[in-house]
């Protein structure tokens, strides 16, 4: 659903053509997909039998935090006072 909202989105503010992935794009993009969504949310329904809903739900909503953290160790987020003072934002 939300691709749907994101894509439909991304076609009323286009200029023109509506930028595609290329063809070559599409096994990685389903691979990601796949990885990233549905193991995700089995390990997730996986992990509920050992853990608390508490602290799955804890986990859970610290997965972006977690994910920018580790974009920075990898070198691929630079992290500035001004990108955590936009992260911060909540208005």
């Amino acid at each position: 659903l939300g691709a749907v909202v994101l894509l439909g989105s991304a076609a009323a503010s286009a200029r023109g053509a509506l930028p595609m992935p290329s063809y070559a794009d599409v096994p990685d993009l389903v691979a990601i997909g796949v990885l990233g969504i549905y193991f995700g949310q089995l390990f997730l329904l996986l992990a509920l039998k050992h853990v608390t809903v508490v602290n799955a739900s804890v986990v859970a909503s610290l997965q972006p935090v977690c994910t920018m953290g580790f974009a920075h160790a990898l070198g691929l987020e630079p992290i500035r006072l001004a990108t955590r003072a936009g992260r911060w934002r909540v208005c």
